[in-house]
């Protein structure tokens, strides 16, 4: 039962500001944490994806997304041309973004060194993702991964600038890199935009 006392999230009970103690007390397939309903996220594995760039049109789609992440090794399923890759932008809370599942196949090329590996499709067939570079930088640094993403057609609802969240998974589930960003005026790496357009650096 809630008291006249400030909530305190974890006691079990659904108090003041909070929405919830535990996934069941969320609805639409949304989970509780920080005694707060958000969508489920697409990596948890930790991992941050560094050096991010993001851009995202709405009307007409247009979206290109920079990132490297470190996953370390021995790698289980990292395997672009066999086991494709997922890419998710959303909203920690409320709707909006895209998530898309390029699977493995022959839109995967590999280069003569065997450390890159790029995905074309110039219809977009997949969520309108038209090109995925993914380069092995482990001569450098051990499990090193860089991706550049650019897509485009069509339209899409964006995720409000205030709680957008990118997720690239590379293999398994936990060969994943993700990323919150921070809100409008906030430091970097943040999302400035609105619903027609956003800027995420």
């Amino acid at each position: 039962m809630c008291a006249a006392n400030a909530p305190v999230c974890g006691d079990g009970n659904v108090c003041g500001s909070e929405a919830c103690e535990i996934d069941a007390d969320c609805g639409g397939g949304l989970v509780c944490t920080g005694c707060q309903c958000v969508n489920p996220p697409a990596c948890t594995s930790g991992i941050v994806l560094e050096k991010p760039k993001q851009k995202l049109r709405a009307s007409p789609f247009n979206m290109s997304l920079k990132g490297e992440a470190v996953i370390p090794k021995p790698w289980v399923d990292v395997d672009p041309p066999a086991n494709g890759v997922r890419i998710v932008i959303d909203a920690v809370d409320g709707a909006g973004g895209l998530d898309v599942t390029l699977p493995g196949g022959p839109a995967w090329s590999i280069n003569n060194a065997g450390n890159q590996w790029t995905y074309t499709d110039t219809t977009g067939a997949l969520g309108g993702i038209t090109k995925v570079t993914i380069k092995d930088r482990s001569a450098q640094d051990d499990g090193r991964l860089r991706i550049a993403v650019r897509g485009r057609g069509g339209s899409l609802v964006l995720p409000p600038a205030a709680s957008v969240r990118t997720a690239v998974v590379f293999g398994a589930t936990a060969e994943c890199a993700g990323l919150v960003w921070n809100g409008p005026g906030e430091p970097k790496p943040r999302c400035d935009g609105d619903a027609s357009r956003l800027r995420c650096r």
